[in-house]
């Protein structure tokens, strides 16, 4: 990994997931998720929405994933 893009930390990961299920447990409705495309930004948008999504298909038969677009705009060291 380059110095810039560090991955996520155990601890992220475990954080991540938690954030993911409370937000479903507190009936958060979300389309799409913009994400950088730092590898720690990424992985943090997995493991948000691998909770939010297991929440979501216990709780509804309808259950759509949700989308994620990846903007390279949102990184200062690309777009330079």
């Amino acid at each position: 990994a380059r110095a810039y893009d560090a991955p996520i930390t155990d601890s992220g990961t475990v954080h991540a997931r938690s954030v993911g299920e409370n937000l479903a447990a507190e009936g958060a409705h979300i389309d799409v998720v913009v994400c950088s495309p730092f590898m720690r930004c990424l992985q943090t948008t997995e493991f948000v929405l691998d909770g939010y999504d297991m929440r979501q298909q216990e709780k509804h038969s309808s259950w759509v994933p949700v989308k994620v677009a990846i903007d390279f705009g949102l990184s200062e060291v690309l777009t330079e």
